[in-house]
């Protein structure tokens, strides 16, 4: 429990932690008041739990410092843990989590309700799931219940994304994740020898993450302001997008016009919105990650170019 608190993104309540811990919340209670010197069980301000020494973090997660095999602390282990216990509570997501059961609704109408259709540990684990999945140790297990997950609730999870206000954080989580899936290599054999492999992309898991990225990277805007609308959405996916492969379905029967779309996604990766008039010069960062436009009126914004947002003017 300690091990999982200390790797924790974010402070959370005693609740959402015996959650990601697997573990009842009167086990995690006590097991904190017996560490009430180095961790707060909950912080009056926050009623989150808060490690009051941060010394006391550093010593567990570094190997030469803490020699005891009994208080060493298996980071990858730990991190592989919480990326199972993530997917797991992050199966009650489905369409429409907020029932508001109007596909226009926006989302600025559902911010006050979210707390009471999205608890915390399933919103912890909503912005940071990708972070443990990152951080453990990558096994064919783990991206086959990744995989499933995707192939389940990616739009579910891109509704509550919405909900929580974190897309462009989920953009983040998205790129990461093609880039976890470019440079997996599943070793598969080549001869009867064991000691002989040959290695293949996951492919599963690099398409649905490339797909995934190419819609939300063009959609955001709409899906920031009214999260519904990512299931009517999916029309517009191309014929052979994985998204569109497993969601289409589930588009409204009353939603009768269907465009006609290519067969691939195009040229086009994102639309950059949210500044208006005429744009005299724009220079791109040397590593390609920003663009700078300046307007007529003198203003000049920095664009991050991997998630479509402005990151300052």
């Amino acid at each position: 429990m300690v091990g999982s608190l200390l790797l924790l993104r974010n402070t959370v309540n005693v609740t959402t932690l015996s959650s990601l811990v697997g573990s009842d919340v009167y086990d995690v209670k006590r097991s904190l008041e017996a560490l009430r010197s180095v961790i707060h069980p909950a912080d009056p301000a926050t009623s989150c739990v808060r490690v009051i020494h941060l010394p006391f973090r550093d010593f567990f997660l570094n190997h030469d410092r803490c020699t005891e095999p009994g208080f060493s602390i298996n980071v990858k282990q730990i991190h592989g843990y919480l990326i199972e216990q993530c997917l797991a509570l992050m199966n009650v997501l489905r369409k429409d989590i907020t029932a508001t059961k109007h596909p226009g609704c926006w989302a600025t109408d559902t911010y006050d309700k979210v707390d009471d259709f999205l608890p915390k540990d399933v919103g912890y684990t909503c912005k940071h799931w990708v972070h443990h999945l990152m951080k453990c140790e990558i096994t064919l297990d783990r991206l086959t219940l990744v995989c499933a997950f995707l192939e389940r609730h990616l739009l579910h999870w891109f509704e509550a994304t919405s909900l929580l206000q974190v897309v462009p954080e989920c953009i983040h989580m998205l790129l990461n994740l093609d880039n976890l899936a470019k440079v997996f290599r599943l070793p598969s054999l080549e001869t009867s020898s064991d000691k002989n492999y040959k290695v293949h992309d996951f492919d599963p898991l690099k398409q649905i993450s490339r797909d995934a990225n190419r819609f939300m990277l063009i959609f955001r805007e709409m899906i920031i302001q009214a999260p519904l609308q990512t299931y009517l959405l999916v029309i517009f996916c191309p014929s052979s997008c994985t998204i569109r492969r497993y969601f289409f379905d589930g588009v409204p029967k009353w939603q009768k016009w269907r465009p006609k779309v290519e067969k691939t996604w195009g040229q086009k990766l994102s639309t950059l919105q949210g500044q208006r008039g005429f744009v005299l010069k724009t220079t791109f960062s040397p590593d390609g990650a920003r663009l700078a436009s300046g307007y007529m009126l003198g203003t000049v914004v920095l664009w991050n170019l991997n998630t479509g947002t402005i990151a300052s003017i």
